[in-house]
């Protein structure tokens, strides 16, 4: 992996990252951001999924890095 590469996919995941906080702020205050709102079940898992990717990557680039 490119150190570029890395840094782009980054990004992209935490801009992600950020629609998805965004998204559950707003079901938060419409008092819906409940484990039998089937939105939230799939934004939750998609914040999981970017987070481990997340945490993939840093391996990957780790030796780019250090």
């Amino acid at each position: 992996m490119m150190l570029d590469a890395y840094y782009a996919e980054c990004r992209a995941i935490h801009a992600n990252l950020t629609a998805i906080a965004e998204e559950m702020r707003n079901m938060a205050f419409a008092k819906c951001a409940t484990p039998d709102n089937p939105r939230f079940e799939v934004l939750l898992k998609k914040q999981t999924d970017h987070l481990a990717r997340l945490a993939e990557l840093d391996e990957e680039a780790a030796p780019l890095i250090s």
